[in-house]
């Protein structure tokens, strides 16, 4: 045995131990950046989005913007009258 080395690294049988613990550390490191990376990426893609009220048309079957039939209903019911 030389100088600075413990028994225990010279049994047989421990240098499978310790590969498998550092590859179970690999392992979680990764796993951990990659949920980091994920939950980041939801994070800046939501941040920007407003989810846009809707509402099923007046005299038509289709779904239109609520915020903007609340702006200008006049102007939508006109709308239909023209077409």
């Amino acid at each position: 045995m030389e100088w600075g080395q413990s028994s225990e690294s010279t049994k047989p049988g421990n240098e499978n131990n310790s590969s498998y613990s550092l590859g179970a550390i690999v392992v979680g490191v990764a796993a951990g950046i990659g949920l980091m990376a994920w939950g980041l990426s939801a994070l800046v893609s939501s941040a920007g989005e407003k989810k846009k009220k809707t509402m099923k048309a007046p005299g038509k079957d289709k779904i239109i913007n609520r915020e903007a039939f609340a702006r200008d209903p006049k102007g939508y019911f006109r709308g239909l009258r023209n077409k």
